[in-house]
């Protein structure tokens, strides 16, 4: 995707296809729900980006714990069969209980121009999605969390499967 806008510029986001798309630790174990996202009836495709927080941000939140660590997320833009598309954004907690965020557009908007600022928001949050901080979203977005449980890969699917 491209960079857009003028003076202030969006930058653009490298997407990857879901088998190219290399990571580790916390983010593998977020794949794995994606893998199955991509073999579900319902899922046309499932396309991810990983990022360093720091390239958005430069607050504490955006550094691991030991401070120097750049925290990563993932982006992933899945295409549902009946065309409509859901993006889910996952940062790395690294100790840290931070929901995974489910977004669709209402109004048929471009849902790539709200990746950089929830990711910023994220940030300046210190790692929360308030509920106080996303209406400012909800005319144009509809948003979930959804927490790390066990039961995180059925909870992620089925709301997915709702939006359908």
């Amino acid at each position: 995707m491209g960079d857009i806008g003028g003076t202030n510029i969006l930058r653009g986001l490298e997407v990857k296809s879901l088998q190219n798309t290399y990571v580790n630790g916390e983010l593998a174990d977020f794949k794995e729900v994606l893998n199955e996202l991509s073999r579900a009836y319902f899922v046309d495709s499932v396309e991810a980006y990983v990022g360093e927080l720091t390239n958005i941000g430069k607050r504490s939140f955006a550094f691991l714990d030991d401070g120097i660590t750049p925290r990563k997320y993932l982006v992933a833009y899945i295409k549902l069969r009946n065309g409509k598309e859901v993006v889910l954004l996952e940062v790395e907690r690294a100790g840290r209980s931070v929901s995974t965020l489910i977004i669709t557009p209402l109004n048929g908007s471009n849902i790539k121009l709200y990746i950089e600022p929830l990711l910023k928001y994220i940030i300046f949050s210190s790692g929360s999605w308030l509920k106080e901080g996303l209406v400012k979203w909800e005319k144009s977005l509809a948003i979930y969390k959804v927490k790390h449980t066990s039961n995180f890969k059925k909870s992620v699917i089925n709301k997915i499967f709702d939006i359908k």
